[in-house]
């Protein structure tokens, strides 16, 4: 069955319905783009209730029944190990599948690395949030997928509700134009590979 929904250069896209859920609103179109039954049910349910769904889960005390995570006020957004517990569950990785990483004080070597991995992975490993924001705080989430061409990377930003190639030389030299944010913060994707200089990269315990 093809999928229900796709993300499109130059196509509108699904847009935050509230100033801090750029991140919530990018989960869910991760799982809307691999989840045909999950895609249809937003639709029928709307996009944001499914937002704020999605925001209570990566914000609140308890994870799981089981496992706990540092709660954070919902103000502030998304924080970034509770997109990768969420990530996780929808890409289906089960525990340590997510990993998230500082990139604010990255060289260029590392960000031009992390380049040359997404753009052979992010087809097959699921996207990757990116955090974007000013000088001394990550301020707002994108989502990076794969070209619609096949060259390069493609970005969602949600604050518009549009698709964006991503300019890899700025991201590389650490300096981006992203809803208004010019400095790349972190990253959260799945677990870099056995060769992958996987000490930069902090361990999210997703549960099961």
């Amino acid at each position: 069955m093809a999928p229900a929904f796709a993300l499109r250069r130059g196509r509108p896209a699904p847009q935050q319905s509230t100033p801090t859920t750029c991140g919530s609103i990018c989960l869910v179109v991760a799982r809307m783009l691999t989840d045909t039954a999950y895609a249809e049910r937003v639709r029928r349910r709307g996009l944001a209730a499914e937002e704020l769904t999605v925001r209570n889960r990566t914000n609140r005390l308890l994870a799981t029944p089981t496992s706990w995570q540092v709660p954070w006020p919902r103000a502030l957004g998304t924080p970034p190990w509770g997109a990768a517990r969420e990530l996780a569950r929808l890409l289906g990785v089960g525990r340590r599948g997510v990993r998230w990483r500082v990139i604010r004080w990255a060289g260029r070597s590392a960000r031009a690395e992390l380049l040359r991995r997404w753009e052979s992975s992010l087809a097959s490993d699921g996207p990757v949030l990116l955090y974007v924001g000013s000088r001394w705080l990550p301020r707002h989430v994108t989502m990076l997928v794969p070209a619609a061409d096949g060259v390069g990377v493609d970005v969602f930003e949600p604050s518009a509700g549009e698709v964006l190639e991503l300019d890899l030389s700025a991201f590389v030299a650490g300096r981006l134009s992203l809803a208004g944010w010019s400095r790349p913060w972190l990253v959260v994707g799945r677990a870099p590979g056995p060769r992958a200089d996987a000490a930069e990269w902090s361990v999210v315990d997703v549960g099961n």
